[in-house]
């Protein structure tokens, strides 16, 4: 089975840490799952990360806040996850940040920076991290908001 890019994947020096995206037949590979009893679907928090030396995937720590259409960076050396939906109603925005620390193989929840989005661009330049439009609760963002990691 041939996979589409995921629309998450940031690369922190030889790995990538992997959150969402599409199968080559468009259904969607964001890590939830569908609950049968209650005809819903859930979203989790698993974390997986790609080595491409030894093409092998890995799961890493659980992040604490099980999110979807979230942001992600490599940035000084960690990975940040900032915003995206808190369920699957599409209505709840996650309010948080949060940054792994590969070292330890931890994640530590932060405050967002500025007003709390989802489905925002995100690029860094080493401890800066960009966000760009993206869209809350009620409207799509026009905003470009930067934040330095080393100093959350």
């Amino acid at each position: 089975m041939s996979l589409k890019p995921r629309s998450s994947l940031e690369k922190y020096e030889r790995v990538v840490v992997l959150t969402g995206g599409a199968n080559e037949d468009g259904t969607s590979m964001e890590t939830n799952c569908f609950v049968p009893a209650t005809k819903s679907w859930l979203v989790k928090n698993s974390v997986e990360c790609y080595n491409p030396l030894t093409d092998q995937w890995t799961k890493i720590s659980n992040i604490s806040k099980a999110r979807r259409f979230a942001a992600a960076a490599a940035a000084g050396g960690k990975v940040v996850v900032i915003g995206g939906f808190g369920d699957m109603t599409a209505t709840t925005i996650e309010p948080s940040c949060e940054i792994f620390e590969p070292s330890t193989n931890q994640w530590s929840l932060v405050a967002s920076p500025g007003s709390p989005c989802a489905a925002c661009g995100i690029v860094s330049i080493e401890d800066t991290v960009y966000l760009f439009g993206g869209e809350n609760e009620t409207y799509v963002l026009m905003r470009v908001e930067c934040f330095d990691i080393g100093k959350k």
